[in-house]
């Protein structure tokens, strides 16, 4: 079971840190957001002109780290479970301030909200199994 949980969160990991180094990335080149397709309208009532910072948050909070996170639970570090937790809980924050910003709710980030809750979980069922061992 914990194999289960472990390859899962890697995964998930792996795929919300590769995007977000896709999405930070065409961001950082092309604030604009037209190398994203993604319109300076969006961005009306936010405190940002432009994707430039969006797209330095989500290289680096969401892209980085979800991989650096992947590459803990891959082996097997103390604090991985707790790690699997904030990433999480840090995809969730993104999100929110995200769907603020922009005004929008798009099916993309209902998806990332899943993978979220699952990472929360996975790190969740394997802090509880870590804590059990430990008594």
């Amino acid at each position: 079971m914990e194999k289960t949980i472990r390859t899962t969160a890697i995964i998930l990991l792996i795929i919300n840190g590769i995007s977000g180094l896709a999405g930070g990335y065409g961001l950082i080149s092309d604030p604009s957001g037209k190398g994203v397709k993604m319109p300076l309208e969006l961005l009306e009532g936010s405190p940002f002109n432009n994707f430039l910072i969006p797209g330095l948050v989500l290289f680096t909070f969401i892209g980085v780290s979800s991989l650096v996170v992947a590459y803990l639970v891959a082996n097997r570090h103390k604090h991985a479970p707790l790690l699997l937790i904030y990433q999480g809980v840090t995809v969730w924050i993104w999100l929110t301030v995200q769907i603020i910003a922009i005004n929008t709710l798009d099916p993309l980030q209902l998806v990332y909200g899943i993978i979220g809750l699952i990472l929360v979980l996975c790190g969740a069922m394997t802090r509880k199994k870590h804590s059990l061992l430990h008594y």
